[in-house]
């Protein structure tokens, strides 16, 4: 539950806020729950403020610095977060349907148990970022930085990591069934009780991976 005092400051416009904010530098602002949908947040100082289960659906997010913010369960539906900085933040079972993610950083980012099928989510950085459990159905990943991603437990089906770097990456227990990994970086990957022989792979991606013992 939103902690009082901190929703009666944000209700008193930007300024206020951000200038509480500035005044504050180590406060971590509990707004959780609150309803904020349909709202333009572009200009608010965020970070590190707890959202969790907060209905952001709708709400404009582009750009903005969300650095270890908590979203635990937070509706983003149809929210544009374009170009916004994710890192560290904790997304877990949050709701992106229809939000738009273009550009958007989620480096070091938890987004366990997430469902985002169809998504491009190409050219993007989601290094050392968390997809435990979560359904990438049809995601395309081509080009982007998942260096050190945890992706175990994960469906991965139909995904396209065309010249992604999922070098250190944790593919263990993941489904996938045609899976494109076609010049992606696998170097230090850690592939367990995933069945590589589903995914979509060259004879010469096959033999790498078998000379490494990951297939």
């Amino acid at each position: 539950m939103a902690y009082k005092q901190h929703v009666e400051c944000l209700q008193q416009g930007i300024e206020a806020w951000n200038s509480w904010r500035r005044k504050t530098t180590n406060s971590r602002p509990d707004l959780s729950g609150i309803n904020l949908s349909g709202l333009n947040l572009r200009h608010l100082e965020l970070r590190y403020t707890n959202l969790s289960n907060a209905n952001l659906s709708k709400a404009n997010l582009r750009g903005l610095n969300l650095t270890q913010c908590n979203f635990f369960g937070t509706n983003f539906t149809g929210a544009n977060l374009s170009g916004a900085i994710l890192h560290g933040a904790e997304l877990s079972q949050a709701d992106f349907f229809n939000a738009n993610l273009r550009d958007a950083s989620f480096e070091n980012a938890t987004l366990n148990n997430v469902v985002l099928r169809e998504v491009d989510l190409s050219g993007m950085n989601f290094k050392n970022a968390s997809f435990f459990g979560s359904d990438l159905t049809k995601c395309d990943f081509s080009g982007s930085d998942l260096s050190g991603a945890v992706l175990s437990s994960t469906k991965l089906d139909l995904v396209n990591f065309f010249h992604a770097n999922l070098e250190r990456a944790n593919i263990i227990e993941a489904s996938v069934k045609m899976t494109v990994f076609r010049e992606a970086i696998l170097d230090g990957a850690i592939i367990q009780d995933t069945d590589m022989q589903e995914a979509n792979l060259t004879f010469k991606e096959k033999l790498r991976l078998r000379l490494h013992g990951k297939l």
